[in-house]
């Protein structure tokens, strides 16, 4: 059902948005990683629910956000670049959402976050630029709010079978924003666990 939805999404999306030659690679590009796609639906909605569900102990819950952000990390990793073709394709990834709903979901998701037994950590904004580069403050708890709402996003594309919006809000996203939260929220957890004394 999914690889026959994609079809003709991936036509619709191609005959209004893009010429007919870009908007068959995109077509056959997606079709060729529709189970890829399918996995990191299953980790993001893994993720998320967990997001929602209520606080328990403290150090579990590290624990597990450990575990889900490599899940995320690996899976994400797994489906292709099509940037190229991207940049044939208009107006993926919109959303029509309510922004007060968004926010007030997000400060939700960040408060259950600030339980956690570490949040604050220092960051180097880009770590190839050796020359002039201070360190930034950053929040586990903020780096976790802004992964849930690129992957409740996609989510909800990928629950209508919109898989090319899906796959844009995940993987596009990914490159400029929810991968930088999601590396910075592993290395700061991973110090904790590792320095962490009983």
């Amino acid at each position: 059902a999914h690889r026959t939805s994609l079809h003709a999404r991936s036509e619709h999306l191609a005959g209004k948005h893009a010429s007919a030659a870009g908007g068959r690679r995109f077509e056959n590009q997606l079709m060729e990683f529709q189970e890829e796609l399918d996995n990191f639906a299953k980790k993001a909605q893994e993720f998320c629910k967990w997001a929602e569900s209520d606080f328990t102990d403290s150090l579990e819950e590290i624990k597990k956000a450990e575990r889900y952000l490599a899940n995320l990390h690996s899976t994400i990793l797994d489906l292709p670049e099509l940037f190229e073709i991207w940049n044939e394709v208009d107006e993926l990834g919109k959303k029509s959402e309510d922004k007060e709903t968004k926010v007030a979901q997000w400060k939700k998701i960040r408060d259950r976050f600030e339980n956690l037994p570490i949040n604050g950590y220092w960051e180097i904004f880009d770590a190839s630029e050796v020359d002039d580069e201070s360190p930034v403050f950053a929040q586990i708890s903020d780096d976790l709010a802004d992964i849930y709402g690129d992957l409740k996003d996609g989510l909800k594309f990928y629950q209508q079978e919109k898989f090319a919006e899906a796959f844009w809000e995940w993987k596009f996203l990914f490159q400029i924003h929810w991968g930088n939260h999601l590396v910075g929220a592993q290395k700061a957890i991973r110090n904790y666990l590792s320095f962490k004394t009983e």
